[in-house]
């Protein structure tokens, strides 16, 4: 039947990826490490041959495995980001999040001001509209104002066994969360399982996060 032949395709596609994967992280095991710049091509190389049925199919087990710590149950204000560039997929979380009645902040480039960013809350689609580099942001202008949210769910390009982080480059969230008391907000990161590393180039402003969900595991970095 064509169910358990789809099922079969998407299985061969997986274990593919993860002999990819293992290749592709065995190769950053070698000395000298890599640079960041040279890190970030290489991730974000493989992660544009993702086709869409995979974008989707993958960022459903993250999100299924980002459920299932529970972390929704308590919290009042969430940041989250939405996905470009074949990022994990986001929308359905940020749907949730509005079925759930749980506040939500995106974050929005402000304009005249070099990479700063605030996050503003928004209740439905019609809060958004196209903004820098082509990402939805924003149009609300109620900006957050509060001693920080319960959740922050990050995006990066990268991240390594400690939870640290590998971005774009643009400094942005680099800037932004030195603002908040960290120790009092959780932070979770979503990534496909290819974009994990054993460890990072890591400069002093670096933060790692809480924990890294993938479609394989879910990784507590502050244990």
């Amino acid at each position: 039947p064509d169910s358990i032949q789809q099922g079969e395709a998407f299985n061969i596609q997986h274990c593919l990826q993860k002999v990819e994967t293992y290749f592709l992280q065995a190769t950053f095991n070698k000395k000298p490490m890599l640079s960041k710049h040279q890190i970030r091509q290489k991730i974000l190389n493989k992660r544009t041959k993702l086709n869409p049925d995979q974008v989707n199919s993958l960022s459903s087990i993250i999100l299924e495995n980002f459920y299932s710590l529970n972390l929704l149950d308590r919290a009042r204000d969430v940041f989250l980001y939405l996905p470009i560039k074949n990022e994990v997929n986001t929308w359905p979380l940020l749907k949730k999040l509005w079925s759930l009645k749980i506040s939500t902040f995106l974050p929005r480039c402000e304009k005249n001001k070099y990479r700063k960013m605030d996050f503003y809350y928004i209740s439905s689609p019609d809060d958004l509209n196209k903004g820098a580099f082509n990402i939805p942001e924003p149009s609300s202008e109620i900006r957050y104002n509060g001693t920080g949210p319960d959740l922050i769910i990050l995006p990066g390009v990268a991240f390594d066994l400690k939870g640290y982080r590998l971005g774009y480059g643009q400094g942005y969230f680099d800037r932004f969360l030195p603002e908040l008391d960290l120790t009092k907000i959780k932070t979770i990161a979503l990534a496909y399982d290819f974009q994990i590393l054993p460890s990072l180039p890591i400069d002093p402003w670096d933060r790692p996060v809480d924990i890294v969900v993938t479609e394989a595991r879910v990784m507590n970095c502050k244990q």
